[in-house]
């Protein structure tokens, strides 16, 4: 059986900087989500209301 890949939740205003950070992630085995706004992100990945994000970073 193999591991399941983690999944990260990516925020940034900047597209360009949103899609470079994706790239790396997804590089180092990640499953990401992306969004533009702390609105999409709370609504980003199908998760439930009582999930909360495990590491914040700004």
């Amino acid at each position: 059986m193999t591991e399941a890949a983690s999944r990260i939740l990516i925020i940034d205003g900047d597209a360009r900087s949103l899609q470079l950070m994706e790239t790396l992630f997804k590089a180092e085995g990640y499953v990401t989500e992306t969004a533009t706004n702390g609105e999409d992100a709370l609504h980003a990945g199908g998760m439930d209301d009582h999930e909360k994000p495990h590491h914040l970073w700004r």
